[in-house]
């Protein structure tokens, strides 16, 4: 009889020790979570390059979703160690293979463009993982000699492309700062905030009766205020692309499934040409990230931002878990899991603009505190009265008019009506607040 591990909890001296159930379900763990990554990863560029398609995905995906799977993988490898010390098959080829592949069966399903239902992905996953380990199981269970170099192969590879995706965003924020010509003497430096879904009528600033904008509204007795302004389109792409071009949606490519494209020149184009610094700092992620050809222009852009919450939706298994009610009703909060606040986007100006020198800079600064879901942090919350008890999801108060075919609509009582209006006029003076601190740092420092 073989030493070491042979048939699923057999060996020469009787059962395998700690360390070799360990090191068994390890390297099972890494090698199916590298895979899992590596084909989700596969499945992003198909739709990106070969299909065209909008993938609303961070471009650190090509790290986080190995980690994030292999943190999952081992989380239940551990799970496995634990269920062999009553049961040592748990710790063996045969479970291993079987629940490791039906996780990257899932993964790989969950992203199809077919978009099948969770629970005819996970039908399909474990059919398959079941297979898998019927064919574990005849060939004698154990672990495959070739299974640790594939891993490496792997990791290996997965380094390379994520060393030669940041690197080359890294490179090219480089190489457009070392070819700014020289700008303009005395040339004034330009910051846009947009305050995504705020409408005029919730504001101080045009008369509201509940002080919403404070600070926006001192800030405006020294400057120009328009009485009407009227924006290009009722959503986010298309109207950031006016303000971006001067042009009218109608004459753009920007729309629900298409980015903005390169036949018309942007304010960040023209302003970078002529010498300045161009940054961009966005919270709405959902139509104003660099996939959208927003970013197009500027030499450095914050979107997605580099987190423990984006890199677990980085992994399909990571998105569906944190879309379910549970997940959110663990955590306590609605808020997306990668939202960004204006304090964020506040900071991350601030701390770029510390190194611009003499230069002139254009800076775009986008803020989504007022978006649905409203959630305006402490004390800001209460700020006009109460914001809760409020449903952690909108489903729950959602009712669809299935004869007209009308989308779903949310029918909300007074009661809800009111918990909602304080939470979104106190989104905006969470915001107002922010950009109160923006203009005082702005102020010191001339």
């Amino acid at each position: 009889m073989r030493s070491g591990i042979g048939r699923v909890g057999e060996r020469k001296e009787g059962r395998p020790g700690w360390p070799d159930r360990f090191r068994h379900v390890l390297l099972m763990a890494g090698f199916f979570a590298l895979l899992t990554g590596a084909s989700e990863l596969l499945f992003v560029a198909l739709h990106r390059y070969a299909l065209g398609h909008i993938t609303y995905v961070s471009p650190h995906i090509v790290w986080m979703a190995p980690a994030a799977n292999l943190v999952a993988f081992l989380f239940v490898g551990l799970l496995l160690l634990a269920f062999s010390a009553r049961w040592p098959a748990a710790a063996g080829l045969t479970v291993g293979a079987t629940v490791f592949v039906s996780l990257w069966a899932l993964s790989v399903a969950l992203i199809l463009p077919a978009k099948l239902h969770v629970v005819a992905a996970l039908v399909l996953a474990v059919g398959v993982g079941a297979q898998t380990g019927r064919w574990a199981r005849r060939h004698s269970g154990e672990t495959p000699p070739w299974l640790a170099r594939a891993g490496g192969a792997l990791a290996l590879v997965l380094l390379v492309t994520t060393t030669g995706v940041l690197g080359r965003r890294a490179l090219a924020e480089r190489a457009a700062l070392s070819d700014l010509p020289t700008a303009p003497e005395e040339a004034p430096s330009v910051l846009l905030l947009i305050l995504d879904t705020v409408r005029a009528k919730s504001l101080g600033l045009y008369g509201y009766e509940r002080p919403t904008t404070p600070h926006l509204s001192s800030f405006a007795e020294t400057g120009l205020v328009f009485e009407r302004a009227v924006s290009t389109a009722p959503w986010t792409l298309p109207s950031h692309a006016s303000v971006f071009t001067g042009r009218f949606p109608h004459e753009l490519s920007a729309d629900w499934e298409e980015p903005l494209d390169d036949a018309h020149p942007t304010l960040a184009e023209v302003l970078g040409s002529s010498g300045y610094l161009t940054g961009g700092f966005v919270a709405n992620l959902l139509y104003g990230s660099y996939v959208h050809g927003l970013s197009r222009g500027f030499q450095h852009y914050e979107d997605y931002p580099v987190s423990v919450a984006q890199a677990v939706l980085s992994s399909s298994l990571g998105r569906v878990l944190a879309g379910t009610e549970t997940f959110h009703r663990l955590l306590g909060r609605e808020d997306l899991l990668n939202r960004k606040g204006a304090g964020t986007i506040v900071d991350a100006f601030l701390t770029w603009v510390e190194d611009r020198g003499e230069r002139p800079y254009f800076a775009f600064l986008n803020m989504f505190d007022a978006h649905e879901p409203y959630l305006p942090p402490v004390p800001f919350d209460t700020l006009f009265g109460p914001t809760g008890p409020r449903p952690l999801t909108r489903e729950v108060s959602l009712k669809r008019d299935t004869r007209a075919r009308r989308p779903a609509k949310w029918i909300m009582t007074p009661e809800e009506f009111q918990i909602e209006l304080n939470a979104y006029d106190g989104s905006i003076a969470y915001v107002d607040s922010e950009l109160g601190r923006l203009f005082q740092r702005l102020e010191e420092r001339g």
